[in-house]
């Protein structure tokens, strides 16, 4: 039985050694803040709080 739980133990080691492991991984494969772009604008800009007319309807 306590053969059992040294087992158990040492799988519970591998376990938390992986996902450790797996999270620096992780991190390395983010970009950097300095190379993460603002998406492009594909169509003329308009400001914020301003309504483009719809074509055919009126208020």
């Amino acid at each position: 039985m306590g053969a059992d739980f040294e087992e158990a133990a040492a799988q519970l080691r591998d376990v938390g050694e992986t996902l450790h492991d797996a999270t620096e991984r992780m991190r390395a494969l983010a970009p950097t803040p300095s190379s993460v772009r603002a998406p492009r604008s594909l169509g003329s800009a308009v400001p914020v709080g301003t309504a483009r007319p719809i074509p055919g309807r009126s208020r």
